[in-house]
């Protein structure tokens, strides 16, 4: 689960990487392993890292046929 902070000190949560067959699992797992509280989700910062690891939460654009 989520890192605790203490006296609004952030912890930086370990580097998980993405999970492939987080889809088969229920919610419950999918978010511990992943790492983030479905509650309250991620920090701002913990989005911007996660960014910064593993790359923008987007799909590719289709290849267009002519």
């Amino acid at each position: 689960m989520p890192q605790q902070t203490t006296a609004g000190n952030h912890t930086p949560p370990v580097q998980t990487p993405p999970q492939p067959d987080a889809y088969r699992r229920g919610a419950a797992e999918a978010a511990d392993l992943l790492d983030v509280a479905p509650a309250t989700g991620l920090t701002t910062a913990d989005a911007e890292q996660r960014t910064a690891a593993w790359g923008a939460d987007e799909l590719a654009e289709p290849a267009r046929r002519p």
